[in-house]
Parts: C-alpha cells; structure tokens; sequence
C-alpha cells in the first residue's frame, strides 16, 4: 500500500513539474519548493528537486537503459526514505510519443513488465528488475502544441 502511494505521489508530482515548464521561469522555484514539500509531506523522507536550465539537469543516477537518445532532460526530483530511493526525470524530445514508447519496450524487454496504459494521448508504463529492487514507471506524452514530447521516468531502487 505504501509502495503504491508512493508511485501515485511521485507521479502526481511529476505531471506538477512537467505542466510548470509552460510557465517557466516565473514558476520554476515556486513549482520546485510545492514539489518538495509534496514529496516530504507524502511520503516523510527527504526530497530535492533540480529543475535547472533545459540540458542542464544531472541525469548521472540514470541508467544507460533508460536514457532516450537525443532527449533534453529539463527537471530532476528525488526522494528517500527507510525503504529505498527514488528520483523521477523529465524529458522533452521531438520525436512522437509512438517511436518513445517503442523504444522502451525494446530497452526494457529484459525487465519484467509491471503495468501499462497507452491511450491516443500518451502511455504509462512499470517496469522491474528480476529481484524487484529496481523500478521504472515511464510516462510518455504528447505536449498540447504537438511539437514535443514530455517523458517522465521514475525511477526506484531498494535498499
């Protein structure tokens, strides 16, 4: 139940900082410190949020697996608590929600496949690793212009 909560939470939030770019600068440090106190309020662990200049945003902690090529990563956020970490990435890219959600279905085959939802507007998908320590929850979707697309990837791991 917690473990749910948590992924509600984290993406919840993320779908907060993706629609505060829309407004940018003017929203950036208001966006960010909600973001914060959210997380922490939520889940009682410690919470930073990155949301530095577009390209500027350390996306060290993500695995080479989870990377979309050519992606322009515009916000970072992590979480920990007893159980873990966790720490959810935004992306925007040109390419078409279709050839991203493709491509994490190749990336991750290896993975075992949690839950996925894809709709006309965007698709949500869950992976784990084989002993569940690690986790993915990939959210793909096309932006209102139609020129971009935002992903957001929350990625997990347990201690």
């Amino acid at each position: 139940m917690r473990k749910s909560l948590l992924v509600v939470t984290c993406l919840l939030v993320s779908f907060a900082v993706v629609a505060s770019f829309s407004c940018r600068k003017a929203s950036q440090s208001l966006g960010k410190k909600i973001a914060e106190k959210a997380i922490q309020g939520a889940t009682g662990g410690k919470a930073k949020v990155d949301l530095g200049a577009l390209g500027n945003v350390d996306i060290s902690g993500l695995p080479e697996a989870l990377r979309y090529p050519g992606a322009k990563a515009v916000a970072k956020f992590s979480m920990s608590g007893e159980g873990g970490q966790g720490t959810s990435y935004v992306f925007e890219t040109a390419d078409p929600v279709a050839s991203v959600t493709a491509f994490y279905k190749s990336a991750l085959a290896g993975w075992k496949s949690s839950m996925a939802m894809e709709t006309d507007k965007g698709t949500v998908l869950g992976y784990s690793t084989a002993d569940e320590k690690q986790t993915a929850v990939i959210t793909v979707a096309a932006d209102s212009d139609k020129k971009k697309t935002s992903l957001s990837i929350l990625f997990s791991t347990k201690q």
